[in-house]
């Protein structure tokens, strides 16, 4: 293989054109580098259009998540415009009922014969009150934004023991302790005070309890209900519901919960709701945070 022919250093600055004139090549001998180099260039050309296809296809992608965002952003704004027309809904019409009931309440005062009449129409008006508030979800949501604990273990890291308020059947007046969640304790002692002030005789009430299936755990399973006189007060199928032979009797039992006990009124104030307003089946000794 002849690689060049070259004369002297000043000469060939001279002769800067012409110095590869000599120059030759042994294709034969090459060992194919030539053509491995053709295969190369070949190659980087395929790639370099690969890249330029890629570069195409992002650039639309681009300009379809732009799309999707702005899309997004628009639905956020649209459900955020829907929940706040919702709750103002539900806020007028609980006004509505609110007053409703107070007015059945004073003509109770002055009218005995109504008393049975406005007392069913007090209830019908109580469980719109509860079908017009948040959803358990929502409620819940409220305590526990990235979603409730799955187990009684992790449930219990946001339980405190709390003293309460209590009347015993012989009349003496107390404090028991009782489990609930930390971000309500303050508001349940809170009720259970207005109620034994109101003259209501709690007894008996329980808070945090572990219990459930899986896919339905009770609230007492967060600490956001709470029972109160068990034994006055059932959890019947609707069908039972008022019926003679449960131990439930507002009107002759003072631990009995009815529609006008003040521990339904004081609960109410914080936000809680009664079972006893359920449409499906009436647990008369229930109150929860999430209306569940």
């Amino acid at each position: 293989m002849n690689i060049a022919t070259w004369d002297d250093i000043n000469a060939n600055l001279d002769k800067a054109a012409n110095v590869y004139n000599n120059f030759t090549y042994d294709t034969e001998t090459d060992g194919g580098i030539l053509t491995k180099l053709d295969e190369v260039a070949e190659l980087m050309n395929s790639i370099e259009t690969s890249i330029n296809d890629i570069g195409l296809l992002y650039n639309r992608l681009d300009e379809k998540y732009d799309k999707f965002t702005d899309f997004h952003d628009t639905m956020q704004t649209n459900e955020t415009k829907l929940k706040e027309s919702l709750k103002a809904i539900r806020e007028k019409y609980r006004n509505l009922i609110s007053d409703m009931k107070f007015r059945i309440s004073e003509l109770q005062k002055n009218d005995k014969t109504l008393i049975e009449d406005l007392t069913g129409i007090y209830n019908l008006l109580g469980e719109c009150d509860n079908k017009l508030k948040p959803s358990p979800e929502e409620k819940i949501k409220e305590i526990y934004p990235k979603g409730p604990p799955s187990t009684p273990e992790d449930a219990y890291k946001d339980i405190v023991s709390i003293d309460v308020p209590i009347t015993t059947k012989d009349g003496i007046k107390k404090t028991t302790k009782i489990n609930v969640n930390k971000a309500v304790a303050e508001d349940v002692k809170k009720a259970l005070q207005v109620a034994q002030d109101a003259g209501f005789k709690v007894y008996d009430v329980q808070g945090f309890n572990w219990k459930g299936d899986p896919d339905h755990l009770s609230q007492h399973s967060y600490g956001l209900a709470i029972d109160i006189n068990i034994a006055e007060n059932p959890c019947v199928p609707i069908e039972q519901a008022g019926a003679d032979n449960i131990a439930w009797k507002p009107n002759e039992n003072e631990y009995s919960i009815g529609i006008n006990s003040p521990i339904v009124q004081a609960f109410e104030e914080i936000g809680w709701s009664w079972g006893g307003y359920w449409s499906t089946k009436k647990d008369y000794m229930h109150f929860s945070f999430t209306n569940s």
